[in-house]
C-alpha cells in the first residue's frame, strides 16, 4: 500500500488593503494493491478558503468605483478621516455630499462596507481496478464534490446606496453536492505482429443537488450591531434544486496497423433529464485517422518526424435545468414569484459537428518543428440566453439557435537555432485565429439581443458574429460628418450602431529560452490583435472632470468640429462640463469609448541559475537545486486601450466591457526548486 499526504497554505493580500485570502489544502491519496488482479485507489481533498472583502468590479456600492469618482480637489489626508461621531454618539460618514446615492467616501467604503466569504470543499474519489487477464480489465469509479459556501455582507448605518441610506446586513448559506459514477471495461489485443486493437466500453451517471437560504435584516434595531436577533424587519427564504441528471453509455476503439496508421472510432449516447421526454436521448459519434508518415515511407534524412491527422466528430449538450416549463417560487412573505427566465418548452439538445485536420512535422533532428491544425465546427440548436422585451414578465429567455459556425487555424512553430556545449537558444511561436458566424437563429427570429445594459448591447444576428456590440454613437450626416444641434450640443443616435466585436481577430505569442552553462533566461511575449473593448471607467472620470483630456476647453469652452443638421458649420460654444456629461457618464458614446483591444506585452520573464553539482553533492541528500527569479505581466510594449483589455474578457455571453476594474498587476517572485 502506498500513501501520499500533502498540505498547502496560501495567504495573499489584494491591491485593496483589507482584501485578504487564506486557503488550506489537504490531500490524501492511498493506492492499495490487494492482489495481482485487484487494486484500489482512494483520494480525498479538503479545501478551506476564507476571503475578506472581495472587490466588486461593477456598479455595486464598492470602494473601487468610489476611488475613481472621489473629487481630486479633496486632500487624501482628509478622505482618510472617513467617520466621526455626532452629539448622540452615533457613527457618521465624513463625506462632502451627504446622502448621495451613487457616491461615498472611498475610505468609508473600504472599512464600513464589509463582505466575508468562507468556502469549504470536499473532493472524494474511490476506484477499483480488476485485471481479468493481460488484455482485459474493469475499472469502477465514484466521485463526490461537496461545497459549502457562507457569506456575511455588512454596511454600516450611514452608508449610501441605491435603496436609500442606512445599514445593510445579509447572510447566505449555500450547499451543493455533485456525484459522478462510472464503469469502464478496457481491452487491448494484438491480432498479429502488424494489427493491434484497443478499446473501452463504459457507462456513467452524473448529477448535482443544491440547497441554501438567504437572510436580510432590512435594518438594525441597535446601530451597527450585526446579529440576526438585532434585525429590524428580518426576511429570509430558502431554496433547493438539482442540475440535470445525465446518464451515458459510450465506446471507443483504436485499430493500429504497424504502429504508424491509427483508425479511431467513438460512439456515445446521453440521456439528460433537463430535456423534454421526447428529446432526452441524443447520440454523437466520431471517426478519426492518423498516419505517421515518417514511419510509413522513406523520407529525406533531414525530416525527423511527420504525422498527419483528420477527425470528424460530434458532441451533444442537454442544457441546464428548469427550461422545459415555468417554475414559480415563493418569495419572502409568501408571495408567489414569477420566474425570471421564460421556459423554452419543447426544445432540442445542442449538437456540434466538427471537422479537424492537422500535421506535425519535425526536421533536422528535432531542431525545427511545425504543428498546424485547421478546424470547422457547426452547432445546431445552440441554447442561447437572450434578453426579453421590457413589457415581458421575464428578464431573459432561451432559444434553440439554428446554426452557428466557427472555423479557425492554430499554428505552433518551435526551433533550436543554436545548440552548443555551453550555450543553446530555443524559440517557440504560436498563432490562433477563429472566425465565427451566426448562420441562422429561428424561423421567426433573425436577430436577438443577448445583453442590453446601459453601456452596450450585444446582439446575435443572422449573417453577423457572436459578440457583435452596439452602442449610442455621435450622429452623422450622409457625408459622415458629426452633427450638433442649433446650440452646438452633440446629437446622439439610439443604441443601434455597430462598434465592433469583443472577440480578438487573432492571438499570437513568442517564447525564447537562452541557456549558458548554469544560467538561463526565458521570456514570453504575447500579442492580441483587435477585439473591441469598452471603458466605462474612462467615461465616468471624463464626465466627472478627473481625466487629463477633460481639461480641454474648461476655461474658454468648446466649439465642436461638427455641422448642424441643415449643413452649416458649427460655431457655437458649449462648456466642457456639458460635453463630457453628454458623451461619458453612465451611457458612454461609442466614438470615444470603444477601443481596439490590440496589445503587445511581456507576459513572463524568468532568470534561472542551477547550483553547481559539486556544491550540491556536499549535502549528501539533494540531487539538484535551481533558483529562479520570475516576473509575470511585467509591461506593455503597446496597448491601444487606456486599460488592460484582459480586464474586460467577461464570462458567459458577456465580454469586452470594463467598469470600475482594479488596475492589472505585475508579479515578481523567487522560486527555489530542490530534487532529492
Amino acid at each position: 500500500m502506498q500513501t501520499y499526504f500533502s498540505y498547502g497554505n496560501t495567504n495573499a493580500q489584494g491591491i485593496l488593503r483589507n482584501h485578504d485570502l487564506n486557503r488550506h489544502n489537504i490531500d490524501l491519496k492511498i493506492n492499495n494493491t490487494i492482489s495481482s488482479k485487484l487494486s484500489f485507489f482512494t483520494k480525498l481533498s479538503y479545501i478551506v478558503e476564507k476571503v475578506d472583502n472581495k472587490p466588486y468590479l461593477n456598479e455595486r456600492i464598492d470602494v473601487v468605483s468610489r476611488i475613481y469618482r472621489a473629487p481630486v480637489t479633496i486632500p487624501l489626508s482628509e478622505m482618510q478621516q472617513y467617520e466621526y461621531f455626532d452629539e448622540f454618539g452615533d457613527r457618521k460618514q465624513s463625506y462632502w455630499k451627504p446622502g448621495s446615492v451613487f457616491l461615498s467616501n472611498p475610505y468609508w467604503a473600504l472599512n464600513r462596507h464589509l463582505f466575508f466569504e468562507r468556502r469549504d470543499r470536499i473532493l472524494g474519489l474511490i476506484s477499483a481496478n480488476y485485471e481479468f487477464n493481460d488484455w482485459l480489465n474493469l475499472q469502477l469509479r465514484g466521485s463526490l464534490d461537496k461545497t459549502i459556501r457562507e457569506t456575511d455582507d455588512r454596511m454600516y448605518e450611514d452608508s449610501y446606496h441605491s435603496a436609500g441610506q442606512g445599514a445593510v446586513y445579509g447572510l447566505t448559506h449555500f450547499n451543493s453536492e455533485s456525484i459522478n459514477v462510472d464503469a469502464l471495461l478496457s481491452f487491448q489485443h494484438d491480432f498479429s505482429s502488424i494489427f493491434n486493437l484497443t478499446g473501452h466500453l463504459g457507462a456513467s451517471l452524473q448529477e448535482s443537488r443544491y440547497k441554501g437560504f438567504n437572510f436580510n435584516a432590512n435594518g438594525l434595531e441597535r446601530l451597527d450591531f450585526f446579529a440576526i436577533q438585532n434585525a429590524k424587519n428580518p426576511r429570509g427564504n430558502d431554496f433547493n434544486g438539482r442540475t440535470p441528471q445525465v446518464q451515458s453509455v459510450y465506446a471507443t476503439t483504436t485499430l493500429s496497423y504497424k504502429d504508424y496508421l491509427y483508425f479511431d472510432l467513438t460512439a456515445r449516447n446521453d440521456w439528460s433529464s433537463a430535456l423534454p421526454k421526447e428529446n432526452q436521448s441524443y447520440f454523437y459519434p466520431s471517426i478519426g485517422l492518423t498516419g505517421i508518415i515518417s514511419d510509413m515511407a522513406k523520407l529525406p534524412s533531414w525530416i525527423t518526424y511527420g504525422k498527419v491527422r483528420a477527425t470528424i466528430a460530434s458532441a451533444g449538450y442537454g442544457g441546464t435545468q428548469y427550461l422545459d416549463r415555468n417554475y414559480f417560487t415563493v418569495a419572502p412573505g409568501g408571495v408567489i414569484q414569477t420566474p425570471t427566465v421564460r421556459s423554452l418548452g419543447n426544445y432540442k439538445p445542442e449538437l456540434t459537428q466538427s471537422f479537424e485536420t492537422g500535421v506535425d512535422w519535425r526536421f533536422f533532428d528535432n531542431r525545427l518543428g511545425i504543428d498546424v491544425t485547421y478546424y470547422n465546427t457547426q452547432t445546431k440548436n445552440q441554447l442561447l440566453s437572450i434578453a426579453t422585451p421590457f413589457a415581458s414578465l421575464f428578464s431573459t429567455q432561451y432559444i434553440n439557435a439554428g446554426l452557428i459556425k466557427n472555423s479557425g487555424v492554430e499554428l505552433t512553430l518551435n526551433g533550436t537555432p543554436i545548440e552548443r556545449k555551453n550555450f543553446s537558444w530555443e524559440i517557440m511561436g504560436n498563432f490562433a485565429k477563429n472566425v465565427n458566424k451566426v448562420v441562422r437563429l429561428t424561423d421567426e427570429l433573425k436577430s436577438a439581443t443577448i445583453i442590453d445594459d446601459r453601456q452596450v448591447m450585444i446582439r446575435a444576428s443572422e449573417g453577423g458574429s457572436y459578440g457583435d456590440m452596439y452602442m449610442v454613437t455621435w450622429k452623422k450626416d450622409a457625408q459622415g460628418r458629426r452633427l450638433v444641434d442649433a446650440d452646438g450640443r452633440i446629437l446622439l443616435t439610439g443604441k443601434d450602431t455597430y462598434v465592433g466585436n469583443y472577440n480578438p481577430n487573432y492571438m499570437a505569442g513568442l517564447q525564447n529560452i537562452l541557456s549558458y552553462k548554469n544560467v538561463s533566461l526565458s521570456f514570453l511575449i504575447d500579442y492580441r490583435n483587435g477585439g473591441t473593448v469598452i471603458s466605462g471607467t474612462q467615461a465616468i472620470i471624463d464626465a466627472d472632470g478627473h481625466s487629463v483630456r477633460s481639461l480641454e476647453g474648461r476655461e474658454e469652452g468648446l466649439v465642436l468640429d461638427a455641422y448642424t443638421e441643415n449643413g452649416e458649420k458649427n460655431t457655437k460654444t458649449i462648456s466642457a462640463e456639458s460635453f463630457w456629461a453628454s458623451v461619458g457618464n453612465w451611457t458612454p458614446v461609442g466614438d470615444l469609448y470603444a477601443y481596439s483591444g490590440t496589445n503587445l506585452r511581456l507576459r513572463e520573464l524568468i532568470v534561472g541559475y542551477a547550483l553547481p553539482d559539486q556544491l550540491i553533492r556536499q549535502t549528501g541528500f539533494i540531487k539538484s537545486a535551481r533558483l529562479s527569479l520570475i516576473g509575470r505581466n511585467l509591461f506593455f510594449f503597446h496597448n491601444s486601450a487606456p486599460f488592460d483589455p484582459e480586464m474586460a474578457t467577461g464570462t458567459g455571453n458577456s465580454g469586452g466591457v470594463e467598469f470600475a476594474s482594479l488596475p492589472s498587476t505585475r508579479s515578481m517572485g523567487l522560486n527555489l526548486k530542490l530534487s532529492f
